[in-house]
């Protein structure tokens, strides 16, 4: 009898699962790892110096077997069941931590070295899987926040771990083998987790296995290669990675070098960095509801190049130093997981471990590479940590125009998201009358000049609005409606070319937004259609969702208030309602159903 599969969410057991098995082993992996590299540190480091060789060497053996056998790793997950792999990573990791007890216990430092490598190789085998069994146990609105819970719980884990380590060091300098005993009581813990993650399906890939792993890099990009947005994604994310690992071990030499503090301080500004990233992760998730919100991407780059600077003077300030990293850490958490869930749920069908794999070796490259960086600037190039601080805050201003450039619907979107519901109390009724996913038409009265932002406001979609040229030509909005990649309609009769660009937009499944009396009025109600909507939905073939904003008449943005000349400023806190009518689906609009939608723009009863 074959088994049937169900996505259980995040509120289920299962996902409670696999959060706490890579909860349990991050806290390892950092645990581990801050406790190796603070023992190169005590016992290495010439008269205290703050060389960052160590501090790179450690790293990079940490990181080579994410480079060796990532895409390995990721044919594996997609050939087996993610489950499986799970549960064979946390006896992996088990066997590593009783090698590490060892290692320490004889204070022999190539043994340490070799356990870095194998915990690294670990969690090469964790990832894809972990990453990967996402969209195939949650259902795809509750990808972005399970990813948010995930990196949420993720790097609450890593500063837990990061200061048990600091802290477990600091108490047992003098026999550090003893905190590795709590280290494998935490991998048998894992096993134990493990075991009550969600049952999945192995994809059962059929390509063969390639050893040359650079080989399966190479093949791997040209299958992606006509995927420009999966490419782009893959680019930002490697990046996010280069910063986070520059950051952290720049972290390091700076506290030694610019600040004279001792390893429990270390610790806790390492835990600052991973709060921040925790809580920023956590809010990307709340944020983007059931969609991926692409607009935080540039938001949390902005934000991370101004903090990024601060740490060229904050050394002499504790208290400021921990708050620039805990808001590197938020901008952090808001940057990278759109990027995670978009390439989760983007991946071709049964290539998400391989996808996932790929990710982890190009952002790994990039993480040995910000190693090495660390080490030219600092070591040869004799510039301060400080310094490299701000090599890297240019760096990601640089990336932050880029990405703007590339996404500024997106940012400006989240910003009149942000905005609208600052201006207004918005109050949002049957807005899940929206897909998911795929194209529909929103039909909506036009109040004001605002309706765009509050429509966008009420919906986790990205909304195309198709707009009179009149709005832009004499409202100074020719910038604004360019950003916003607005359809403008020189009249109601659409011509062929605006229909060719809705209906363009349409197949990429896009919801479009039309107001059909083609200019704004102050009834609030709805005037005459100027446009033909039964013409305008069957060419296009969209369901219609009827949708209408009550409390805007007389407001700053009514037609009413610009005919007088209002020069006041915008009214703070007005009560907006949107109200989500019943769907029409495409061609379905005859008489009946059309004195429907004007009784529901009339009195917002249409169920």
């Amino acid at each position: 009898m074959e088994e049937v599969y169900k996505k259980s969410g995040i509120y289920s057991k299962e996902f409670l699962a696999l959060n706490v098995t890579q909860f349990l082993g991050a806290f390892n992996d950092n645990g581990f790892k801050i406790s190796v590299t603070l023992f190169f540190m005590s016992r290495l480091m010439k008269d205290g110096a703050a060389d960052s060789f160590y501090v790179a060497l450690a790293t990079a053996l940490f990181i080579i077997p994410f480079i060796l056998f990532s895409t390995h790793c990721g044919y594996f997950a997609d050939k087996y069941s993610k489950r499986t792999i799970i549960i064979a990573a946390k006896y992996i990791e088990i066997i590593v931590m009783f090698l590490g007890l060892a290692a320490f216990y004889l204070e022999n430092v190539p043994f340490l070295f070799t356990c870095l490598f194998l915990m690294g190789a670990q969690s090469t085998v964790f990832g894809p899987a972990k990453y990967g069994i996402l969209p195939e146990s949650v259902p795809p609105q509750e990808l972005s926040r399970a990813n948010g819970l995930l990196e949420l719980a993720t790097f609450v884990s890593i500063i837990l771990g990061t200061v048990f380590g600091s802290f477990i060091f600091t108490f047992f300098k003098s026999a550090p083998y003893m905190a590795s005993v709590a280290f494998v009581a935490i991998a048998a813990a894992g096993i134990i987790t493990s075991h009550f993650v969600a049952r999945v399906p192995a994809v059962g890939v059929s390509r063969p296995f390639r050893f040359n792993f650079l080989a399966e890099v190479a093949g791997d990009f040209r299958r992606i290669s006509n995927e420009r947005s999966i490419l782009l994604v893959i680019a930002a994310i490697t990046y996010f990675w280069f910063v986070a690992a520059a950051v952290q071990n720049n972290i390091l030499v700076y506290s030694k070098e610019m600040m004279k503090v001792d390893e429990a301080s270390v610790g806790i500004m390492l835990a600052a960095l991973s709060i921040g990233i925790g809580l920023g992760s956590g809010l990307a998730g709340k944020l983007s509801g059931e969609m991926i919100e692409f607009g935080l991407v540039p938001l949390g780059a902005i934000i991370m190049s101004a903090f990024l600077f601060v740490l060229q003077f904050s050394y002499a300030s504790f208290s400021l130093t921990c708050a620039a990293l805990f808001m590197i850490g938020l901008a952090g958490g808001l940057f990278i997981v759109p990027l995670d869930s978009y390439i989760q749920q983007k991946a071709p069908d049964g290539e998400t471990g391989r996808i996932l794999g790929l990710v982890n070796f190009t952002a790994n490259s990039f993480i040995v590479f910000s190693s090495l960086c660390i080490y030219v600037w600092h070591d040869l190039m004799k510039l301060t940590s400080a310094n490299v601080f701000t090599i890297i805050s240019i760096l990601t201003i640089i990336a932050t125009v880029f990405i703007i450039k590339l996404l500024p619907d997106f940012l400006l979107r989240l910003a009149f998201f942000i905005l609208a519901n600052f201006v207004y109390r918005i109050k949002v009724s049957g807005e899940s009358k929206v897909p998911f996913d795929g194209p529909a038409l929103i039909v909506s009265n036009h109040a004001s000049l605002a309706d765009s932002f509050l429509i966008n406001a009420s919906t986790n979609r990205h909304i195309r609005f198709m707009l009179n040229r009149y709005y832009f030509d004499n409202f100074n909005l020719k910038t604004l409606f360019r950003l916003m990649k607005v359809i403008l309609l020189n009249n109601p009769e659409l011509s062929e070319a605006e229909l060719s660009e809705a209906r363009a937009l349409a197949g990429e499944g896009h919801v479009l937004c039309v107001y059909p009396e083609f200019v704004t009025n102050d009834n609030e109600t709805i005037g005459e259609f100027k446009i033909d909507l039964v013409k305008l939905s069957s060419e296009l073939g969209l369901d219609i969702i009827p949708v209408r904003i009550e409390g805007m008449k007389s407001s700053y943005f009514s037609p009413a208030s610009h005919a007088a000349g209002a020069k006041k400023f915008p009214d703070l806190f007005r009560k907006v309602n949107i109200v989500f009518g019943a769907v029409i689906k495409a061609g379905e609009l005859n008489k009946e159903n059309h004195e429907k939608l004007m009784a529901f723009y009339k009195d917002g009863k249409y169920e």
